[in-house]
């Protein structure tokens, strides 16, 4: 709905998908009354937002004008990935205190990894920006 910059109104509760649109509704902004706790409530700000023309026709200009659907694509993820990571490790070293151990080498193997193959593509770009440069130097000097 919000990506056709419609308007509309959640229940939250206990359930994920009750729950995941509560913090949608709160990431983009979204005025406080449209996010509802109970059927009754819903009900009521369903028609209060159907009755009032203006302010729905205003927020719905707010989503549009300020691309607040791109704040839920926006953002650092790797906080997530670190508490992640730190509750999986926690969980290995409950079941298997080695594990745990592995784990943390894997990562820095990997971090390892990663650079070496970074400098490998920087070698690379480099050795085929020289080739280019030494080829077009040769094509230079037969024309002449």
């Amino acid at each position: 709905m919000v990506t056709l910059g419609l308007v509309g109104v959640c229940k939250t509760g206990p359930e994920v998908h009750e729950h995941i649109d509560e913090g949608l509704f709160k990431r983009l902004g979204l005025p406080n009354w449209l996010i509802t706790q109970t059927a009754e409530e819903y009900v009521t700000q369903a028609i209060r937002l159907a009755e009032t023309t203006k302010k729905r026709l205003a927020i719905r200009r707010d989503i549009i004008e300020n691309n607040k659907l791109q704040t839920l694509f926006s953002g650092d993820p790797r906080p997530m990935g670190q508490i992640f990571l730190a509750k999986v490790q926690a969980w290995l070293a409950d079941k298997n205190p080695k594990n745990a151990e592995v784990e943390v080498k894997t990562k820095k193997v990997r971090k390892a990894a990663t650079a070496s193959q970074s400098a490998k593509k920087q070698t690379t770009s480099k050795t085929q920006t020289a080739k280019a440069e030494k080829d077009n130097a040769a094509k230079t000097e037969t024309k002449s």
